[in-house]
């Protein structure tokens, strides 16, 4: 009986010996590609959204979120200093001449996610879910 129980343990830990030993590949991990397109600057056919959210000039690191952080042109249409809901308007009444292959949204770094947010939510009410996202 002791020689069983001892077979049995010597083939139990050797069993856990050699599964300790086979360790997976290490998995490589790529950077994604930069991808580079050239948009001519009197091709106003483009919807074009930049989120500009200021900064405070005494501190680099303070962001204002005044809520008027959009500035969004379509064929010759422009719109300055708007807001989430001047942007949704705008996109209302000009939601004709939108091309959803068509469409830019610029930012700078550092640029807080709650106004990408508001536009993500606004630009998929009206069937764009993809674009072009540059940043500044």
């Amino acid at each position: 009986m002791k020689l069983l129980y001892y077979f049995l343990c010597v083939i139990i830990f050797s069993g856990c010996m050699l599964w300790e030993q086979t360790k997976p590949e290490p998995v490589v991990i790529q950077a994604p590609t930069t991808v580079s397109t050239t948009i001519a600057p009197a091709d106003s056919s483009y919807l074009s959204i930049t989120i500009d959210v200021s900064s405070d000039t005494s501190d680099t690191h303070a962001i204002i979120d005044n809520g008027n952080d959009y500035a969004i042109s379509l064929r010759g249409k422009s719109l300055t200093d708007a807001n989430i809901n001047s942007v949704d308007s705008f996109l209302m009444q000009h939601k004709a001449y939108i091309n959803a292959d068509k469409v830019i949204v610029s930012n700078k770094p550092g640029t807080p996610y709650s106004p990408f947010k508001k536009l993500n939510d606004v630009l998929k009410k009206f069937g764009i879910l993809k674009f072009k996202l540059i940043s500044q």
